[in-house]
């Protein structure tokens, strides 16, 4: 476990009790507890279970979750403070693994957004990653194996010189294309494709973005 908490600027620990992380309250040790500060110690947290064969299991605020009071025999990657952030532009929200369900409808509430009122008070959820799809190539079998079951991927445009300034990458297209591949061989599915529309930027993309897909 050295050669992943060395440097760690999140939580790493060793036979850690999950009982303070789920809503129920119950449930013995992780055998290694990981609680990354960012998606960087995310995928070093990823690789380092991968690399040693451990059992990964995610989570976020931990609702709805029953552990029993054996434990965990491997990993326990609680996604809450790396992800479980909001984000708002315009009339859009993004929302990562670990925020507050009931934090978000107050926030939608206060700023006169509606549609998920519904929501308020339910403990558990089947919630999707969204990502821009650069590490699925790699990661897709270890995030299937987490429970993860299925994929929303970032995708603006086929255009490779579009894509990478709507999104400011370094990396071209069919790196999201290879993953979504990738994820739909291990069972990620189905997999939704969120497109954001600018005038003159890449609103040519749309019917060849439709047709591909």
């Amino acid at each position: 476990m050295e050669s992943l908490s060395r440097g760690f600027k999140g939580l790493v620990a060793f036979n850690h009790p999950l009982a303070p992380h789920t809503s129920y309250g119950v449930g013995g040790p992780a055998r290694i507890y990981a609680e990354p500060a960012d998606l960087e110690e995310m995928l070093r947290s990823l690789s380092f279970a991968e690399k040693e064969g451990l059992a990964l299991f995610v989570i976020g605020k931990g609702s709805n979750l029953l552990v029993s009071d054996r434990g965990f025999p491997g990993m326990v990657l609680n996604l809450s403070r790396c992800c479980g952030k909001l984000e708002k532009e315009g009339k859009r929200i993004s929302v990562g693994a670990g925020y507050s369900l009931d934090d978000l409808t107050a926030f939608c509430a206060r700023e006169s957004l509606g549609g998920i009122e519904m929501l308020a008070g339910i403990p558990g959820l089947d919630l999707t990653l969204t990502t821009n799809g650069s590490f699925l190539n790699r990661k897709a079998h270890a995030l299937k194996a987490a429970g993860l079951q299925r994929i929303t991927v970032s995708l603006d445009s086929l255009d490779d010189a579009v894509f990478k300034a709507m999104n400011e990458v370094d990396f071209p297209v069919t790196k999201v294309l290879e993953g979504m591949e990738a994820a739909a061989r291990v069972g990620l599915g189905p997999i939704k494709v969120n497109m954001v529309v600018k005038r003159d930027l890449n609103d040519s993309s749309i019917l060849p973005m439709a047709r591909f897909f």
